[in-house]
């Protein structure tokens, strides 16, 4: 048995955490509704169990408030979060917390992929390239042909028309192919070379 000697409140810029300490020694951070599910306060004996759930509360919190600062940085699909938040987490609790945040909306991986295809065209990418982007995110390959075949050919072409320049070039058929769009449209877009 060990006992909860300190529990300590750590305020920070992001939410509150709890600093707690085992028979003297640091132990686990948690966040306050860890704290409360657990039922821990001063005091307390904590059998070998009761540890073991208290470490993983302190890792899945852990894990969440990274999910979290990654989310709020830019969207990810599902795969490339867990692999990210597993990394460091390990490949349980990644999988828990991307779990639960599928459940509760925050990550979805058709609404991903439909910003990225959006984003990519707005910056000159064409189809390929869309898709390379979604297959490295992690992104399911039936959704990703799902989004690709739906690219509207009109913004596929302004797109393209926008990655070649107001003078295209010689070298804006390499430019383009290098972007991802495919050689039929290109044709369309430069003309016959």
């Amino acid at each position: 048995m060990a006992e909860i000697t300190r529990i300590r409140a750590r305020r920070g810029a992001g939410p509150t955490v709890f600093a707690v300490e085992l028979d003297g020694e640091p132990w686990v951070v948690v966040d306050e509704a860890a704290l409360l599910r657990l039922g821990w306060h001063d005091g307390l004996e904590l059998d070998d169990d009761g540890r073991r759930q208290g470490e993983h509360a302190a890792r899945l919190g852990a894990t969440e408030r990274r999910a979290g600062r990654l989310l709020a940085g830019r969207p990810h699909a599902r795969r490339e979060l867990e692999a990210k938040l597993a990394r460091t987490a390990g490949g349980g609790p990644a999988r828990e917390v991307t779990r639960r945040l599928t459940e509760h909306g925050l990550l979805d991986d058709a609404a991903y992929a439909h910003r990225v295809a959006t984003r990519r065209l707005a910056q000159g990418y064409g189809p390929a390239r869309i898709e390379a982007d979604l297959e490295r995110a992690g992104v399911a390959p039936p959704l990703i042909g799902d989004v690709v075949h739906g690219l509207e050919r009109d913004a596929v072409e302004d797109a393209a028309r926008r990655a070649a320049g107001p003078a295209p070039g010689a070298g804006s058929w390499r430019r383009l192919v290098g972007r991802g769009f495919p050689p039929d449209l290109i044709e369309d877009v430069l003309g016959p070379t």
